[in-house]
């Protein structure tokens, strides 16, 4: 996808997550399966099947269970119960890399080796595309880093990344 729309795309479903999280919610499965796209070019995230309240302590879920699409799943989010908003901002960043690179960032046909390759491994859209903008390559490197400690802290902090990267590469 042309980096320019792919950065559209990514901006409006970062301002969503920050919108979810004002208001207490992990939307904990963004990928492009969840991303719709209107006649009038707004993206939209849709499937809360799995939200969870980030200011509640009750869980509908089982521990061991993994919920998500392991190939956009945050590392986190395979062992750990309690995510943030930076699981999300981590699926997001596994989604723009997909949607600008035209691949996943960890290529698998078994899900537990996909699951594996992220917890050890900050991916580098540059290295598989080389002709990225680099205010893309570096927002995207940030927003998957295996530790979550380094991503961006709100979604706020990303839509504010997001909106310099796209005023950067827009023409």
């Amino acid at each position: 996808m042309d980096p320019v729309r792919g950065t559209e795309i990514v901006l409006g479903i970062a301002r969503g997550l920050a919108y979810m999280e004002a208001h207490h919610l992990v939307h904990r499965d963004v990928k492009p399966a969840n991303i719709i796209v209107q006649k009038s070019g707004a993206a939209k995230l849709v499937d809360f099947g799995i939200v969870k309240m980030t200011d509640r302590t009750c869980s509908l879920t089982t521990e061991g269970i993994i919920l998500g699409t392991p190939y956009y799943l945050s590392p986190e989010q395979t062992y750990q119960t309690s995510v943030d908003i930076r699981s999300d901002i981590y699926s997001l960043g596994a989604t723009y890399y997909h949607m600008v690179v035209g691949e996943v960032p960890f290529p698998g046909d078994n899900p537990i080796d996909v699951i594996q390759q992220r917890l050890h491994h900050t991916p580098k859209p540059n290295k598989t595309k080389p002709d990225l903008p680099k205010e893309i390559n570096n927002v995207i490197e940030k927003m998957m880093h295996c530790k979550k400690e380094k991503r961006q802290t709100t979604a706020a902090e990303l839509v504010k990344e997001l909106e310099f990267v796209y005023k950067r590469i827009h023409r």
